[in-house]
């Protein structure tokens, strides 16, 4: 199927995914002829966009490049839109989450266990804005940039947050960003929960190094329970509230995490 009749379906007015698929199965070209209302303009600036620069890919759920894992949901995304080296989505992934970028041991157990971990293994990381790591990402190597994967839950042509510009930059020069959100879809107080979403689509696992029982990490950690995804933390003081959820997932049954080696 054309990569513009993707784009007349991500862009339906009023059409629950059920339908989509429906249409998929039942004509896969879309060669039929379905009335389907859609946001044109919505359409032409993802096509704009993805002929702007050959970094700029739309990955269908039909594409080889496609995440087997992402594939396996009950409602899978149809398109990813994705900035930077699309072969990175072919790798397995371990998502990687804390509350605070600016607490040391955040940033001591990342050089600890996170690091070696990315140099001796095939995975690569999934990150988002708001699970705090930009302060880790921008000292790694150019062989571990290569492996970094930020997640969005916007258009990737808005810059969200706008301190987060130069972490962005470096991970799209090397690794790459991704979204399920078209171009034009500004971000919201919904943004971090779309990205969640992707995330706990995406991994294999997840780490959290630091979360409080109300934070980012903690709903990431729920969303990748939820779809069978593996968890584990990092364990924390008892007495300190940021690492609360950390103690609590390790109490319900996460992965301890001590050492590199503990991530297989």
């Amino acid at each position: 199927m054309s990569l513009y009749n993707w784009l007349k379906l991500r862009h339906a007015k009023i059409l629950p995914l059920p339908v989509k698929k429906y249409i998929l199965l039942k004509d896969p070209r879309l060669e039929g002829q379905y009335s389907i209302a859609y946001d044109k303009k919505g359409v032409e600036l993802d096509l704009a966009w993805w002929h702007a620069s050959k970094s700029n890919h739309i990955v269908p759920i039909t594409s080889n490049y496609y995440p087997s894992l992402l594939r396996e949901l009950v409602n899978p995304p149809l398109l990813l839109y994705v900035q930077g080296n699309k072969e990175i989505l072919l790798t397995k992934f371990l998502a990687v989450a804390a509350q605070n970028a600016s607490n040391p041991q955040v940033r001591a157990n990342f050089t600890h266990l996170v690091k070696p971990f990315l140099t001796s293994s095939t995975y690569s990381m999934l990150c988002a804005p708001h699970l705090g790591l930009e302060l880790n990402i921008v000292n790694l190597s150019q062989s571990l940039l290569n492996k970094i994967v930020l997640v969005l839950g916007c258009g990737l042509q808005h810059y969200y947050p706008q301190n987060f510009y130069y972490v962005r930059a470096l991970i799209m020069q090397h690794g790459a960003l991704i979204s399920t959100e078209p171009i034009n879809v500004l971000p919201d107080n919904k943004a971090n929960k779309r990205a969640n979403e992707l995330i706990a689509g995406l991994t294999s696992k997840l780490l959290v190094l630091e979360s409080s029982l109300r934070c980012n990490a903690y709903a990431l950690a729920k969303l990748c329970l939820d779809n069978n995804r593996e968890v584990c933390a990092v364990p924390g003081p008892i007495n300190v509230n940021s690492f609360f959820g950390s103690n609590r997932l390790l109490q319900d049954g996460a992965g301890l995490i001590l050492q590199a080696s503990d991530l297989p």
